[in-house]
């Protein structure tokens, strides 16, 4: 049988081991948790930003569309007077009067 004093030897350098095993622990589980709180903070910029740059095209398109609409106001305000045009051209050539 161990005596007294060997088990006591035992526990002690168990209980050294297992402090060590713990702090281990620890410290793989708190960089861990560090790593992953940084993913998720580059996630939800990720996220944010990407919200960010759909609204920026939104405006963009908005802008476009605009642009559009207002370009084929004009060129069909364009082509109307340029047929006007024509037609009065025309009708002056074929009766000879006067341009």
């Amino acid at each position: 049988m161990k005596t007294l004093e060997e088990e006591k030897e035992e526990l002690k350098e168990y209980q050294k081991w297992d402090k060590i095993r713990r702090a281990v622990e620890y410290t793989i589980h708190d960089r861990e948790l560090k790593e992953t709180r940084k993913k998720l903070d580059d996630m939800e910029n990720t996220r944010k930003d990407s919200g960010d740059r759909q609204d920026k095209l939104r405006q963009q398109l908005e802008r476009a569309q605009e642009n559009s609409k207002s370009a084929s106001r004009f060129f069909y305000r364009y082509s109307i007077l340029n047929f006007f045009l024509y037609q009065t051209l025309t009708f002056r050539l074929h009766n000879n009067l006067e341009l």
